[in-house]
């Protein structure tokens, strides 16, 4: 047999004895109940859990557990009567955390764009994808064809999706090279001519892409990574293959890469 209902029974108290809740209160009861459901991860509390913890009246915490559910910001699973963290809520996370590194590394993409004199791009995980949300092109006469702000691609696509691929644990890469394999054919390749990029950045801590995805656009990216070492960003350049064949050129723009995000993680430890 499943649990007994939950049911909430609360002597309705004398009109005068209850003051309305005003607007400032109700944000921040709102507030309290998304902490409370999000520290619980991908298990979610039912709604007695929330109720203790937070040690609000039952018909209250569920009249705002409600109206975070109709805004996304909470998903009511109705089958196992838990609460967890919705996917508007982590949108929300992702724009904070893209809005950050926009202010850390905004410029770091200008100055770089502006030493090489090619197209340089700030791409953040999503997912098991890319999205570029920074990009200064080059001002050398031939030009790749741009990858702009807001769009994705599937980790393992583009010298970011390498990046971003080779920073997660090996079985977990194994895995999405495989899942991505349609992908790859789109380009025509497989999972295994895409793995010795993926390993080689692993070994390297850069990722060199020799105009493999798009014939004659190569490129190079390092990973950014937090203080805990998880992957945050990753900062690229992509040029035709002419102005990267040399190794001396890519040894030079590696470096200027890696000293640019060095540079910005120690000023932003400075703030």
């Amino acid at each position: 047999m499943g649990d007994a209902p939950e049911i909430y029974e609360t002597p309705a108290p004398r009109e005068e004895a209850v003051p309305r809740e005003n607007g400032t209160q109700s944000i921040s009861r709102a507030f309290q109940l998304l902490r409370c459901v999000a520290q619980a991860g991908a298990a979610g509390l039912r709604l007695r859990d929330i109720t203790a913890e937070v040690a609000l009246n039952p018909s209250t915490v569920h009249r705002l557990l409600m109206a975070l559910v109709a805004e996304g910001m909470v998903v009511h699973d109705v089958v196992q009567r838990r609460y967890r963290i919705g996917t508007d809520f982590l949108n929300l996370l992702e724009m904070a955390r893209d809005a950050d590194l926009l202010r850390r590394y905004g410029e770091v993409v200008r100055y770089v764009a502006a030493k090489t004199g090619e197209s340089t791009y700030l791409s953040v995980p999503s997912g098991t994808e890319v999205l570029c949300i920074a990009r200064v092109l080059g001002v050398s006469a031939i030009q790749p064809i741009p990858f702009d702000v807001g769009r994705r691609r599937p980790f393992g696509v583009g010298v970011a999706g390498i990046v971003a691929l080779a920073s997660m644990p090996e079985h977990r890469i194994k895995n999405i090279l495989l899942q991505h394999a349609p992908v790859f054919e789109e380009y025509g390749l497989t999972h295994n001519d895409i793995a010795p990029l993926v390993w080689e950045c692993r070994k390297t801590g850069f990722s060199y892409n020799p105009g493999l995805f798009i014939k004659g656009v190569g490129g190079i990216g390092v990973a950014i990574k937090d203080g805990s070492g998880h992957l945050i960003g990753v900062l690229s350049v992509v040029a035709v293959n002419s102005h990267l064949e040399q190794a001396s050129q890519r040894e030079q723009i590696i470096s200027l890469l890696r000293s640019a995000v060095a540079n910005a993680q120690n000023d932003g430890a400075s703030d």
